[in-house]
């Protein structure tokens, strides 16, 4: 078994640019968090962290 120090752990991280093209599509449309996230194919979470990370409404 290999020592904890050469383990990388944990998910990927979602595309920014996938994140702000969902942004884009969220503001400019008008569609839910949720059916935008469902065309995306990530959370809602990951979508209002973003927004909330960028201060974005």
């Amino acid at each position: 078994m290999l020592p904890a120090r050469w383990k990388s752990g944990g998910r990927p991280r979602t595309a920014p640019d996938k994140l702000e093209q969902a942004r884009i599509l969220y503001q400019n449309s008008e569609k839910s968090v949720r059916e935008v996230c469902e065309l995306s194919g990530f959370s809602r979470r990951t979508l209002l962290s973003y927004m909330k990370e960028h201060k974005m409404p």
